[in-house]
């Protein structure tokens, strides 16, 4: 008497019933009439999107470092690389006889510097012997060299006729600027500089520079075997020169002609260390830039070099 008897469920009832089940969020199961592998591909683009942004949140961090301590290392590059050892008055003296372009689209003219000072010899002073104004064309990635011979005869203001490399010694790179400027008729608008000392190390920092050398040179007063130290002797033909051999080369004057072939050789060098330069792995150039920064000085910052 107590038995209550099961109602009777139609087809139609079940269906209805099992749909209502398989709605039920707790389940969390699909709806009978959807696609279970479209639900699948739904969610495997969902989570992949949140890797993507969960990546990207943790990358940017990391990108923003980087670029921090490239702007940190571009900087000290700079530092050194525009100043070098001379004071803001030197600095603003050159900075006050170049005539800056615009941009590097343009043809320019640039001066380069070699000064005689050197640290273990104060007694020689401050020259240029190496005087050489380079007209630059970036529109064909062209370059022209020409030296003034140390021994060209100028009227320097205050001090009367002198030697070209004398102005260095009277007024810095601003003196020689300006006397080369006038007496080439040409705006320069960059300059670098190098003395002896650097110019072994900034043949070294590039692993040497292959020249064809005319001549044999023995000289005693390039060397500094005349005072003792090493004596070193160039042969003629292809040779691959080390900072102080390359030294030796541009300094040498024991020619018939005396200072032409020197210069000569000087541009020869100058144009040995841009095509090894240029031959070299972009990964490896701010390796050599920071530590030619230590050797050169130049109006030019980091950024200026790249361009060109």
């Amino acid at each position: 008497l107590g038995h209550t008897a099961s109602p009777k469920v139609s087809r139609k009832g079940r269906t209805l019933l099992s749909n209502l089940l398989e709605h039920n969020p707790i389940t969390n199961r699909p709806p009978r009439n959807t696609p279970v592998r479209t639900l699948t591909i739904k969610r495997r683009i969902e989570r992949a999107r949140a890797g993507r942004r969960s990546r990207l949140r943790s990358f940017l961090p990391c990108s923003w470092c980087s670029l921090g301590r490239v702007r940190r290392w571009v900087n000290s590059v700079n530092d050194t690389l525009t100043k070098g050892q001379k004071s803001a008055t030197e600095l603003d003296e050159i900075n006050d006889v170049l005539v800056k372009t615009t941009s590097f689209d343009e043809p320019f003219y640039m001066m380069l510097i070699g000064s005689d000072a050197r640290a273990d010899d104060e007694s020689m002073g401050a020259r240029s012997d190496t005087n050489i104004v380079v007209r630059v064309d970036p529109t064909t990635n062209s370059a022209t060299l020409v030296s003034i011979p140390r021994d060209t005869m100028i009227n320097i203001d205050g001090y009367g006729y002198c030697k070209f490399n004398a102005a260095y010694s009277y007024g810095g790179a601003a003196l020689a600027i300006k006397e080369a400027s006038e007496l080439l008729g040409v705006n320069i608008s960059h300059y670098a500089e190098v003395d002896f000392d650097s110019l072994i190390g900034l043949v070294d920092t590039v692993g040497g520079a292959d020249v064809t050398v005319d001549q044999r040179i023995n000289d005693p007063d390039a060397d500094g075997s005349v005072i003792g130290q090493k004596k070193i002797i160039i042969e003629a033909g292809e040779q691959h020169m080390d900072g102080e051999t390359a030294l030796v080369f541009a300094r040498s004057r024991a020619y018939a002609d005396g200072d032409f072939t020197r210069t000569a050789n000087q541009r020869k060098l100058i144009a040995a260390l841009a095509e090894k330069i240029l031959s070299m792995p972009l990964a490896k150039l701010p390796g050599i830039v920071q530590t030619a920064a230590g050797s050169i000085t130049t109006d030019m910052s980091v950024t200026d070099l790249y361009s060109l």
